[in-house]
């Protein structure tokens, strides 16, 4: 797998590079991802916001891609492996939200950035690893870890099953080019010169 997503929370007092230039601090914390792509480096990120910052309602929410840069010192993060079409799918649905407005109203809680990423999440296998997240940011911060823990061990058990049906396959090739068949010795002509 050449792909993966990081999933980050800052905490109500991380520092940020406000859009206008200006430092600040979180006031609620915050939750976003990125989507990477891990052979060239590319980091992608999607977060959802209210369309003013600061407010804790929104008739429409925003998706921003800059949360890496406004929250440059994250209090927690966690990365995880995806397929390269899981990769693609969540490429696809996260530009359609931030460019169509497709995810709904911005509420503190109940729409929040917490939604927004645990419903992207969902939609892959990560999703089936977590539990119902908490509308405070730092609180599903113990989840995740679990989460992510629990769903590299999936991967790593699919790994070794998948290595293991691999040389079963050599085996098998192995032995029959090892042991004729019976058709190959049927064809073979016999010291009396005629096909048995």
């Amino acid at each position: 797998m050449s792909h993966s997503v990081t999933i980050y929370i800052a905490n109500s007092a991380s520092p940020t590079n406000n859009e206008d230039g200006t430092r600040g601090h979180s006031i609620t914390g915050h939750m976003w991802f990125s989507l990477n792509d891990d052979s060239t480096g590319a980091k992608y990120c999607y977060g959802f916001h209210p369309a003013e910052d600061g407010d804790m309602r929104s008739p429409i929410g925003r998706v921003k891609t800059n949360d890496n840069a406004t929250y440059p010192s994250p209090w927690f993060k966690t990365t995880f492996q995806i397929s390269d079409d899981e990769y693609e799918n969540l490429m696809q649905y996260c530009e359609s939200t931030r460019i169509n407005h497709t995810f709904g109203p911005y509420w503190g809680i109940g729409n929040s950035c917490i939604n927004y990423t645990m419903n992207v999440m969902s939609s892959i296998r990560y999703g089936d690893f977590c539990d119902y997240p908490s509308p405070i940011p730092i609180a599903n911060t113990t989840m995740l870890s679990i989460a992510t823990s629990n769903y590299n061990s999936m991967l790593e058990r699919e790994a070794r099953e998948a290595e293991r049906k691999a040389r079963e396959v050599e085996r098998k090739e192995a032995e029959r080019q090892t042991f004729p068949t019976q058709q190959q010795y049927s064809t073979q002509p016999n010291p009396f010169g005629f096909i048995s």
